[in-house]
């Protein structure tokens, strides 16, 4: 397919230089013809053969006009030059109307054919006959006269035919061309060497979002986020000798900003002179996003094993550090054995914290976490939770909870849900903590633990569930790796709640969490 594709591209663009290529030859040989006919009436003093300079002017004017419109079509040119070869021969030597006419004729014949053989060219073709007919009709008709014209239209029709044939072959590749360029589901384009579009498919004006009518001629410049930059990346195709990549950011008509990957190469002429650029484009947003994604996951995950490592560290050394001391030390008060007791069992609940957390993360990667369903006394969960802090309801964490508070969930997970979120207050905080509200709204229970501080930075507010994604400033405690907020929601909505974050005057957790009657009835 890509071979027939470029074979009907070449085909196409060969019949467009083709026809523009017989225009700027007609250009220096109509000048050169009519300054020799000039010259030669001048020397023969027959200022009769003027009219032949004139008409060979003529010719090369229309044909410079048309190239100067970019307008290749040669029936215009036929049938300019057919008119005033009618003038021409009413003033010029009536010998040499037989000879000049049918020979302009069989010229015009065979460039008119590269235009190929539609009606439209065969009926210009019977108009121009009849012109040049008339020519020289209209200076005699003797045999003669006569004879030059049956002999020119049967030439004309030979050569016609055989030159037209090739080009309707060539006007089949460009139908080809034209078809297979459409139906290709990457956008495609051709832009002049200033940056116009001369060209483009459906599928670019439907990734551009703009209609193909609109599309082509417009100056590729207005889809760019840096229009400065064209020509830094034409530059890089002109340099690259062939198909060069290149990856930048593009503006569409309803202000959005997607990254395009477009693969394009330079246009060369006969020269070897760049005169236009062609490739494909795609719009690659969704998969350098994903991209972008997995790369943040990458650092992340290199961040939570430089987390993990701190926060292991910390606890087992201070557990094995004061074992050590009680191990090695046998006349160690009991006021300082119990303290030292008490510390390292501190530090092994965090421990123990971390690796929960840790496992939990895992089993719910793996959908091997299994849940229970029932009732759940939220202010004994709490008072739980706050004893796996070791903390009692006072000084730092003050508790306001209606009694008989029940919501439907599995016990040991939402206490591992409110000892995460109690922790965090305390840790990334500003006294004092609240563990509040216990109240309806709607058929859902909601659990609010707020404390005073400043809530999480800006930059990670739209992450701050996210895995391993840490929301630390400045923490008063250890035990922190940025993975208990995380685990918390994903708890939260498996046994079909939410966890929620708000910060106005105040930073605030909501647990919401399914009432006993909303399932009951559910049921």
């Amino acid at each position: 397919m890509c071979a027939k594709a470029a074979l009907a591209s070449d085909s196409f663009f060969a019949l467009v230089r083709a026809r523009r290529a017989v225009l700027g030859s007609i250009v220096p040989v109509g000048a050169v013809a009519a300054v020799g006919i000039g010259v030669a009436a001048g020397i023969g003093s027959q200022p009769g053969l003027l009219a032949w300079a004139a008409l060979a002017g003529w010719s090369s004017l229309v044909a410079a006009i048309l190239l100067a419109l970019r307008r290749y079509d040669l029936r215009i040119f036929a049938v300019a030059h057919a008119l005033f070869a009618v003038g021409a021969g009413q003033v010029a030597p009536a010998a040499s109307v037989v000879v000049i006419i049918p020979i302009a004729a069989l010229a015009v014949t065979l460039i008119l054919s590269v235009m190929g053989t539609s009606r439209s060219f065969i009926v210009t073709v019977v108009a121009i006959h009849a012109l040049y007919a008339t020519a020289v009709l209209l200076v005699s008709v003797d045999p003669v006269a006569i004879s030059a014209i049956v002999v020119v239209i049967a030439a004309s029709t030979v050569a016609w035919r055989l030159v037209s044939s090739v080009i309707d072959e060539i006007s089949e590749g460009e139908r080809t061309y034209r078809e297979l360029f459409g139906r290709v589901p990457v956008g495609l384009y051709r832009t002049s060497l200033d940056g116009t579009i001369l060209d483009a498919n459906e599928a670019l004006s439907i990734v551009l979002g703009i209609p193909r009518d609109e599309l082509i001629g417009s100056d590729v410049r207005a889809f760019l986020e840096d229009p400065a930059g064209l020509d830094r990346l034409r530059s890089r195709v002109a340099a690259a000798g062939g198909a060069a990549v290149l990856e930048y950011r593009g503006v569409l008509p309803d202000g959005s900003v997607r990254r395009f990957r477009d693969r394009s190469s330079a246009i060369v002429d006969a020269s070897g002179s760049v005169v236009g650029f062609e490739g494909e484009i795609q719009d690659v947003t969704d998969e350098a996003n994903r991209v972008e994604a997995l790369e943040g996951l990458v650092v992340s995950k290199a961040e939570l094993i430089a987390a993990v490592s701190h926060e292991l560290r910390t606890p087992l050394t201070s557990v094995v550090g004061f074992l050590e001391v009680l191990d090695g030390n046998a006349r160690v008060p009991d006021a300082e054995r119990d303290e030292i007791i008490a510390v390292a069992a501190d530090q092994a609940r965090d421990l123990a914290t971390i690796v929960e957390d840790l496992l939990t993360a895992a089993s719910i990667e793996n959908d091997g976490l299994v849940m229970v369903a029932e009732p759940v006394d939220i202010r004994l969960a709490v008072d739980a939770a706050l004893l796996s802090l070791r903390l009692q309801a006072s000084g730092e964490v003050l508790i306001e909870l209606p009694s008989g508070t029940v919501a439907l969930g599995d016990p040991a997970r939402v206490r591992q849900i409110l000892r995460n979120l109690v922790g965090n207050a305390l840790r990334y905080g500003a006294p004092p903590v609240t563990v509040r509200n216990g109240k309806r709204s709607g058929s859902n229970i909601v659990v609010e633990v707020a404390d005073r501080g400043p809530g999480v930075p800006a930059e990670i507010e739209d992450r701050l569930f996210d895995p391993f994604v840490s929301g630390a400033g400045t923490s008063r405690r250890s035990g922190s790796m940025g993975l208990g907020l995380s685990v918390s929601r994903r708890l939260a909505r498996l046994m079909g709640g939410d966890l929620l974050y708000q910060c106005d005057h105040e930073t605030c957790f909501s647990l919401v969490l399914p009432a006993v009657e909303r399932v009951a009835s559910s049921e």
